[in-house]
């Protein structure tokens, strides 16, 4: 399958799920994979990504993937906050939360 928009575009967010529904074996998933903060500057900021996993709750993406090495993870960018940006901030912030799947580290 190719798409001809340019990734992340919002022809390509809303092409995807036809493509699928058109073209892929049932049941097919959509996820989304993003690292949820940078610590390089200017990059992305975790209110950033808050903001985008959030849009994305009102479309058909399945899962999103955090890319982050450990589901215990915290901030790169606030070193004081001591809490897990998957729980504290993912999990939490979003109306209809995606289900989670904890992985990293060698830890289930």
């Amino acid at each position: 399958m190719i798409i001809a928009h340019p990734i992340g575009s919002e022809a390509s967010r809303e092409l995807t799920p036809e493509e699928i529904d058109a073209h892929a074996d049932k049941p097919f998933i959509l996820g989304f994979r993003i690292s949820p903060e940078e610590i390089h500057m200017p990059g992305i900021l975790l209110e950033d990504s808050l903001a985008f996993a959030q849009a994305l709750t009102n479309t058909r993406i399945d899962y999103i993937h955090l890319s982050m090495g450990s589901y215990k993870r915290t901030s790169l960018n606030q070193p004081d906050d001591k809490e897990p940006i998957l729980t504290k901030r993912y999990l939490s912030s979003t109306e209809q939360p995606f289900p989670a799947i904890k992985r990293g580290n060698g830890c289930f």
